[in-house]
């Protein structure tokens, strides 16, 4: 009994041994993996800081040249300037698609219509963004699948009339495909409240052109949708200030 024992005692040591030497591995393993995440995280950085600082200088280049040009180039200082706007927008657009798609994911969207979104939203000046998330939030409360009764579709709630208007534009192929795509919807709902407001000239009467079609736009009748609208512009207008996007 003593020697049967002592040869489990052996057993369960070495049991005991070879489990230290496994969670050892483990924590190696472990240890190892978050060296690595580390590493990358710090070159990603370099990286945003070193494209950040090229940006900069070369701005603090195109500055320094319009003082040392002739006097007769003075106009060419816009110019100059507007590059260097160019120039930053394009370091700060990654920064703002970022902090758009954090508002963006906590509606009813996937990631992946979230990120589409956010590149179209982000990609046209004409329609501000708190007015474009009032407008979804609006129209549909963020949810793409939904479609109207009169065939009204999206999270901007696109009209078939509306959607054969942009039918040629080289964007549109496989049209009949894209009619369920959220960002393509948002696409045309933009360009379509774009032309509307250079055709119009203030939102108010943009908002009611849209909501009942461009003979409505004086129409009072539509002022309930166009308050709604505004309220929730205002909403976003905090919100889009609060997470810092400069859009």
């Amino acid at each position: 009994m003593k020697w049967g024992g002592f040869h489990h005692g052996e057993e369960r040591n070495q049991k005991n041994k070879r489990g230290k030497e496994v969670n050892y591995e483990k924590k190696e393993e472990e240890a190892v993996m978050s060296v690595i995440l580390k590493e990358d995280h710090i070159k990603i950085v370099q990286k945003i800081k070193k494209r950040a600082l090229v940006i900069h200088l070369v701005g603090i280049g195109l500055a320094l040249l319009t003082l040392v040009i002739p006097l007769h180039f003075y106009l060419d200082r816009a110019v100059t300037a507007e590059i260097y706007r160019m120039i930053r927008s394009e370091y700060d657009s990654p920064s703002a698609r970022y902090k758009l798609l954090t508002i963006l994911r906590t509606k009813t969207l996937t990631i992946g219509q979230a990120l589409d979104i956010a590149d179209v939203v982000m990609g046209q000046k004409d329609v501000p963004l708190p007015l474009v998330l009032a407008n979804m939030e609006q129209e549909s409360v963020f949810k793409p699948e939904v479609v109207s009764h009169k065939g009204v579709r999206g999270l901007m709630q696109v009209m078939p009339v509306v959607w054969e208007m942009y039918i040629d534009q080289p964007f549109m192929k496989e049209a009949e495909r894209q009619m369920r795509d959220p960002a393509m919807n948002v696409r045309i709902g933009l360009l379509y409240l774009s032309d509307l407001k250079k055709r119009f000239g203030d939102w108010e009467r943009t908002l009611r052109a849209y909501v009942g079609g461009p003979s409505r736009s004086d129409d009072p009748t539509m002022d309930d949708y166009v308050n709604s609208v505004l309220m929730k512009t205002a909403f976003y207008e905090k919100e889009v200030r609060r997470k810092g996007i400069d859009k």
